[in-house]
């Protein structure tokens, strides 16, 4: 157990120092969302928050959306996705100043997410570090945003991210992590 929770620390601990700056064309942009994917053209389309809290609802999630958005802390991107082990909410293009507003989009997210929890033998509701949950969410965006053939062989638990526009939006993007990787690599140290 201690091992364990040594293991989420230092993952957390590193997650955060990584992905606080993302280098943007010619300046540093910071973004505290759990994750944040950028368009093949470097622009931010969509912050994720992950959380491994397991009773959510659209209108908890609503609120809980505009208390982080109405305080100016966190940019408002195109897409925001709120993913939780049994739900994913998704808000497309929504005014961050506007009290309440519920997700335009309230998934199941066992079917999609439960593939890659268990390729590290853990239960979606037993997982006890947000790390944890974040590679989960991040490893299943990872292969939609790679995704070499036609989206219409996604499952159709996943077919709201074509109707969205998300698929579209995040296609050949990266992870604010990657562009870290890259900018740090073509620095000449």
């Amino acid at each position: 157990m201690f091992i364990y929770i040594h293991v989420c620390f230092f993952l957390s601990l590193h997650v955060t120092l990584v992905v606080n700056v993302v280098k943007q064309s010619d300046y540093f942009m910071s973004d505290d969302w759990h994750l944040t994917v950028y368009s093949r053209k470097k622009q931010m389309v969509l912050g994720i928050l992950a959380k491994r809290i397991l009773e959510t609802s659209p209108e908890w999630a609503a609120e809980y959306r505009y208390n982080i958005l109405s305080h100016d802390i966190l940019p408002n991107p195109p897409y925001l996705l709120f993913a939780f082990p049994c739900r994913l909410y998704l808000w497309k293009n929504s005014d961050a100043s506007v009290d309440n507003i519920l997700p335009n989009y309230n998934i199941d997210a066992y079917p999609i997410l439960k593939p890659y929890s268990d390729k590290i033998n853990v239960e979606l509701e037993h997982i006890y570090c947000n790390t944890t949950f974040e590679f989960i969410v991040e490893s299943w965006l990872g292969k939609i945003m790679d995704i070499k053939e036609s989206p219409s062989n996604l499952d159709t638990s996943e077919q709201w991210l074509i109707e969205s526009g998300l698929y579209t939006a995040i296609k050949g993007g990266k992870f604010a992590t990657q562009l870290w990787r890259e900018y740090r690599e073509d620095i000449d140290y």
